[in-house]
């Protein structure tokens, strides 16, 4: 029974965790954030301090402080709770739990309700902000009664998806990064197709009522609705016009209503999936379904198994005498992190996506060399386009690249593979150049609609060859920043998870995150600065024949039609960058290779000594 032997052991381990420590950490300083926000954006007006007014800055300040919340829970919940299961059965202790007297429910339940308890630490963090804000006056108990509903429904939704997701995977980073993209499809997608759902036809009618459907679950409709509420109600109350009240009762009760429908719906699919990770957990986890059949693929599977020789043939090369035996191995392995970015299926639909929308932006030029054009410069269109989506594809191009690197080293501990790789006569230095290799490989398929693109351009006069050279140049030395970076951390790392959001911080460090120091520099207008950005860099780097034009003139541009001039300057950007990232890419390179034998107390070796031990065991004996 409740609270149960695992409740007390997620308790106390938890609290033992420094991340738990840092996380309450960043999530006060949020808020604190949030706040000065809101009271600079009200000190930069300037108003009579009544208590109306003050009464107004209550309300604005709580509203922008439940935005906060609700936003802080939405990142914190599939962290804390879609790995819990997962990890059990990844570090082969679930089935411990499984034998003993554990009933399902107390497994699940208990593991909820520990992490729960820091979720409601998390809230409780709150309270104090709520209550200096109601002193100022204003502040509706029920306004705040809605806010707190909607959020334990919020909670209690998130979790339970959280938990189903963590009983139906066997790797916690896996289930994490399905939570995630979950939640941002959820949350997004159907806001953005919202105001264009209902234009479409058959055979896609069904894309509004399953858009308005999810939207009633969705919490960004309610806070938008009661935040524009009052936002227009205070608007109608400074400006003195008739029937504000009324207008206010008649958009508070449609408020309500819709909070009632997301509260309800929240509450109950929250249900229904805590009671199907615990209906799910023994069967999927602890055997079969009682009286179910294998699976037909299963049966098909052991059917092939035993077939004549034709049916198993090898599918891979064998590995040469020249050729690294990881990079062999990571090229025929299924490869880690977020496989489902460089899959068949996604890389498919991406291409015939960025296909048509390239199709559509470069027709005009086409149409140009036969006279029918009418637009102004149709291959300044075209570049326009291709930078936009080049960007977007290098985006996911380094997120797969740095994820495959941030699990080759924890993936080989956790598949019990890691003794026998370190047992092999093989160097550090090329284990690890392998891995890094291998993280590239992995990724071909977005490599190459990368390099299909510029073809395009490059085909239609839309790059310039030297702008194809400088961002080819720019891809090899970012990626291979981003592999080694991901190996670096996979090496010191207790785990993939781990490993994997490491990994992605110090990409968001580098690749943005260092600007929040210099903040009052950008306002300057150099874009210096921003030479540590590789999706700006790549962008900056395919040039147009207009832009080397302009150059060769000594004269300014404008890359896109932004509003930005550019010149010689930026190219001493893309040297910058290219320098940086180049020699970061060789220092972590080699660290990691050096730290590789010391990590694991492992002798160092060299190619000769290697070749020594080889010839030796080659030798007849006797």
């Amino acid at each position: 029974m409740l609270p149960g032997p695992v409740f007390r052991f997620e308790l106390i381990t938890t609290a033992r965790r420094p991340r738990y420590f840092v996380a309450r950490t960043l999530y006060g300083l949020f808020l604190l954030f949030v706040l000065w926000q809101e009271y600079q954006s009200w000190g930069n007006v300037r108003f009579v301090v009544t208590f109306e007014s003050m009464s107004r800055f209550a309300q604005a300040t709580f509203m922008a402080f439940a935005w906060a919340q609700g936003f802080a829970l939405i990142a914190m919940i599939p962290a804390l709770l879609a790995g819990v299961i997962a990890d059990e059965y990844q570090r082969k202790t679930l089935h411990y739990l499984l034998a003993s007297r554990l009933t399902s429910r107390e497994i699940v339940l208990g593991k909820l309700c520990a992490r729960l308890l820091y979720v409601g630490v998390i809230l409780l963090m709150g309270v104090p902000v709520v209550s200096l804000v109601a002193l100022f006056g204003g502040l509706d108990p029920w306004e705040v009664l809605y806010v707190y509903s909607g959020t334990f429904s919020l909670v209690l939704f998130l979790s339970g998806a959280s938990l189903l997701i963590s009983v139906l995977t066997t790797r916690p980073r896996v289930a994490v990064v399905i939570t995630y993209t979950l939640v941002f499809i959820w949350f997004f997608v159907p806001m953005a197709l919202a105001p264009t759902a209902a234009f479409f036809g058959p055979p896609l009618d069904w894309v509004k009522p399953v858009t308005d459907a999810v939207l009633l679950t969705n919490p960004y409709q309610v806070w938008q609705k009661i935040s524009s509420t009052n936002h227009h109600y205070n608007n109608m109350i400074i400006y003195n016009r008739t029937g504000a009240a009324g207008w206010l009762a008649m958009q508070m009760d449609e408020a309500i209503e819709t909070l009632v429908w997301m509260v309800g719906l929240q509450t109950a699919l929250g249900a229904l999936f805590l009671t199907l990770a615990v209906a799910s957990l023994r069967p999927l986890r602890g055997g079969a379904w009682p009286g179910v059949r294998k699976p037909a693929r299963v049966r098909w599977r052991s059917l092939l198994s035993r077939s004549p020789r034709l049916w198993n043939a090898p599918a891979r090369p064998p590995c040469g005498d020249d050729e690294n035996p990881v990079l062999w191995k990571e090229k025929f392995a299924a490869g880690g992190g977020l496989t489902w970015l460089r899959s068949r299926p996604v890389v498919l639909v991406l291409s015939v996506l960025l296909g048509c929308y390239l199709l559509d932006a470069g027709w005009p030029v086409v149409a140009d060399w036969f006279g029918m054009s009418g637009g102004q410069s149709p291959r300044l269109v075209l570049n326009g386009a291709l930078r936009e989506s080049s960007t977007f594809l290098f985006l996911l191009l380094t997120l797969s690249v740095a994820s495959a690197g941030a699990v080759s080293l924890t993936g080989e501990r956790e598949g019990d593979s890691w003794v026998s790789l370190t047992a092999t006569l093989l160097t550090g230095d090329e284990i690890v150049r392998g891995k890094i290799l291998g993280a590239l490989w992995c990724s071909q398929r977005l490599f190459l609609a990368l390099f299909v693109m510029w073809g395009y351009g490059l085909l239609l006069g839309a790059i310039h060859p030297l702008g194809a050279l400088l961002a080819l140049l720019g891809l090899g030395l970012f990626t291979w920043f981003a592999a080694a970076l991901g190996v670096f951390i996979s090496l010191r790392a207790k785990n993939s998870t781990r490993a994997l959001a490491a990994t992605v911080f110090w990409l968001i460090v580098f690749n943005g995150g260092y600007l929040v120091v210099f903040i009052p520099f950008l306002r300057q207008g150099t874009d210096m600065l921003l030479a540590g950005m590789t999706p700006y860099a790549q962008w900056l780097a395919l040039f147009s024949y207009a832009d080397i034009g302009s150059l060769w003139r000594d004269e300014s541009f404008q890359v896109a039609g932004f509003a930005g001039r550019h010149g010689w300057e930026t190219f001493g950007l893309l040297a910058i960058a290219y320098f940086v990232y180049g020699v970061g890419a060789l220092l972590l390179t080699g660290a990691a290779a050096e730290a590789f034998d010391k990590v694991d107390d492992r002798p160092r070796r060299s190619v000769d000594s290697r070749e020594r031990v080889a010839v030796r065991l080659e030798a007849p004996t006797g």
